[in-house]
C-alpha cells in the first residue's frame, strides 16, 4: 500500500504516513475484478467473489482508465455538471460524456438517431426520464465506467448499480429475443422504447413493476411472459405493440394503467386475473382484433374509453361487484349485440355505449326500482338499437337525456309532417288562386270582346252618318 499524498510505502497497520503525516484511508477492491467495495462487503456485487484476507486490500489489476474525449463533447450542452442537451443533427458514432457530469437531464439524447454508443462516466449520479428515447436503429450499446456507484451496463444494456432496475435497452440492438437478468424488480419508464427487432422477451420471477411506455412501439414483439408477483403495468406500457397477439397476465396483477395496451391491433385475446382491481382509461382502446373478454370478479371500475373502438368485440362479461363504467367505455364497439350489467353498478358514464350500432339488448340484473337509482350518463345509449333496459322484473326506462333525444326526433318528424300539411294547403290555395286568375282572365277576355263590339258599333254609326250626309247633298 502507498500513501495517496506522497507515494511512500505503508505497512498494513499504518494509520498515518511516516513521511508526510497524511492519514491513511484504506479502500477495498475485489481481488478478482478490481471493483471498489464498501466496508463490510462479503461478496463482490459485480463478480460474486468472496471478500477477505489481504487479497482484497488492493485491486488485482489497475482499473481501466476512462476514455479520452473523442471530440464528441462539442455536441453536448453541459451546465453546472448537468448534461441538458445533445445536438441531434450533428452527433454520431460513439459519444463520450466527460468526467465531472453528475446528471443526464430529461430527454437529453432524445432522437439522436446517428449515435451508436453512449459512454457514461463514474461521476454521473442521476439520469432523467426519457433521457435516451430514440426511434432510430443506430444505438447498439451503453458503457458505464466501472467506478460509477449508481449505474452499470451488462451486455450493452443499462441497469441500476444494484441490478434491480433495467433502465434502458438500446433501440438498435439486433437481437430478436432477450431475457431480462434475474434480480430485476422494475422495468423502467421507456426502457424498451421502439426496440423494433425484439420479437420475444422473458421477464424474471420477482418482477414487481413495468413502468410507463416500457415497451412502447416494439412493433415486432409477438410474445412476452409476465411473471407471478407482478403487481402493476404502467401507463402506455405496451402501446403500439402492433404484432402482439396474446398475453397472459399473472394472478398477482392489481392494476392496468391508462392506455397500457392501446393500439395493439393484433391482440385477439387476453386473460385478466381475479385480483385485478382497476382497468385504466383507454387501456384496450383500438384493439381492433379483440373479439371477447371476461372481466374478473374483483374489478370495481372500468376506466374512460377502456374498450373504445374495439370494433371486433362481440361479447364481454361484466362481473358482480362492478361499481362504475367510465365515459366512452365501449364507444363504437360495432360488433357488440348485447351486454349484461350487474346489479352492483351505480354509475354509467357519458356515451358509455354510444355508437354500438349492432347493440340490440341491455340487461340489468337488478329490479326496476334499483335501476331507477343508477346514475345514467348523457347519451350513453345514443346511436344504438336499444330503447329500454330489461330488468329482472320488467323494463327500466332510459335517462331523461336519451328520452329527450327520442322525443326530439319524433318532434322533428311531426314538424316535417306539419310542414308537409302546410305545403299542401299552400298548394291548394295556389290552385284556387290560379283558378281565380283563370276566371279573371276569361272575364277580361269577355270585356275585351265587348269593347271590340262597341268599337264595331261605333264604326257602324260613323258609316251611317256619312251615308246620310251624302243623301242630303243629292237632294
Amino acid at each position: 500500500m502507498k500513501c495517496t499524498n506522497c507515494g511512500a510505502s505503508l505497512s498494513d497497520s499504518a494509520k498515518f504516513c511516516p513521511e508526510c503525516g497524511t492519514k491513511v484511508v484504506r479502500e477495498l477492491f475485489c481481488a478478482e475484478c478490481g471493483t471498489k467495495l464498501a466496508a463490510g462487503t462479503k461478496f463482490c456485487p459485480e463478480c460474486g467473489t468472496k471478500v477477505g484476507g489481504s487479497a482484497a486490500s488492493a485491486p488485482k489489476a489497475a482499473k481501466e482508465s476512462y476514455p479520452k474525449d473523442n471530440g464528441s463533447s462539442k455536441w453536448l450542452t453541459i451546465e453546472d455538471g448537468v448534461l441538458t442537451w445533445c445536438d441531434r443533427e450533428a452527433a454520431e458514432g460513439v459519444v463520450i460524456i466527460p468526467e465531472g457530469v453528475t446528471e443526464i437531464g430529461q430527454s437529453a439524447f432524445t432522437n439522436c438517431e446517428k449515435i451508436t454508443e453512449i459512454v457514461i462516466p463514474a461521476s454521473v449520479e442521476t439520469i432523467g426520464s426519457a433521457a435516451f428515447i430514440n426511434e432510430g436503429e443506430a444505438l447498439r450499446a451503453f458503457a458505464v465506467a466501472s467506478g460509477n456507484e449508481e449505474y452499470k451496463s451488462v451486455d450493452g444494456v443499462l441497469y441500476s448499480k444494484d441490478g434491480k432496475t433495467l433502465l434502458s435497452y438500446p433501440s438498435g440492438k439486433e437481437d430478436e429475443s432477450f431475457t431480462v437478468s434475474d434480480g430485476v424488480k422494475t422495468i423502467g419508464n421507456n426502457a424498451f422504447f421502439a426496440c423494433k427487432a425484439l420479437e420475444s422477451i422473458t421477464l424474471p420471477d420477482g418482477l414487481k413493476e413495468i413502468g410507463k411506455y416500457a415497451f412502447d412501439s416494439c412493433e415486432a414483439l409477438e410474445s412476452i411472459t409476465l411473471p407471478d408477483g407482478l403487481k402493476e403495468i404502467g401507463d402506455n406500457a405496451f402501446i403500439h405493440c402492433n404484432a402482439l397477439e396474446s398475453i397472459k397476465l399473472p394472478d398477482s396483477l392489481e392494476e392496468i394503467g391508462d392506455s397500457a395496451f392501446s393500439y395493439c391491433e393484433a391482440l385477439e385475446s387476453i386473460t385478466l386475473p381475479d385480483g385485478l382491481k382497476e382497468i385504466g382509461d383507454s387501456a384496450f382502446e383500438w384493439c381492433n382484433a379483440l373479439e371477447s373478454i371476461t372481466l374478473p370478479d374483483g374489478l370495481k371500475e372500468i376506466g374512460d374509453s377502456a374498450f373504445s373502438d374495439c370494433e371486433a368485440l362481440e361479447s364481454i362479461t361484466l362481473p358482480d361487484g362492478l361499481k362504475e363504467i367510465g365515459e366512452d367505455a365501449f364507444f363504437e364497439c360495432n360488433a357488440l349485440e348485447s351486454i349484461t350489467l350487474p346489479a352492483s353498478v351505480t354509475k354509467i358514464g357519458d356515451y358509455a355505449l354510444r355508437s354500438c350500432e349492432s347493440l340490440k339488448q341491455v340487461r340489468y340484473e337488478g329490479t326496476t326500482d334499483e335501476w331507477e337509482e343508477v346514475e345514467q350518463g348523457e347519451g350513453w345509449l345514443e346511436e344504438t338499437q336499444v330503447k329500454k333496459v330489461r330488468c329482472s322484473d320488467g323494463f327500466g326506462e332510459l335517462s331523461d337525456d336519451d328520452d329527450d333525444e327520442i322525443d326530439t326526433n319524433d318532434s322533428e318528424d311531426d314538424e316535417i309532417d306539419t310542414n308537409d300539411s302546410e305545403d299542401d294547403e299552400i298548394d291548394t290555395n295556389d290552385s284556387e288562386d290560379d283558378e281565380i286568375d283563370i276566371n279573371d282572365s276569361e272575364d277580361d277576355e269577355i270585356d275585351t270582346n265587348d269593347s271590340e263590339d262597341d268599337e264595331i258599333d261605333t264604326n257602324d254609326s260613323d258609316d251611317w252618318d256619312e251615308e246620310e250626309e251624302e243623301g242630303d247633298e243629292a237632294d
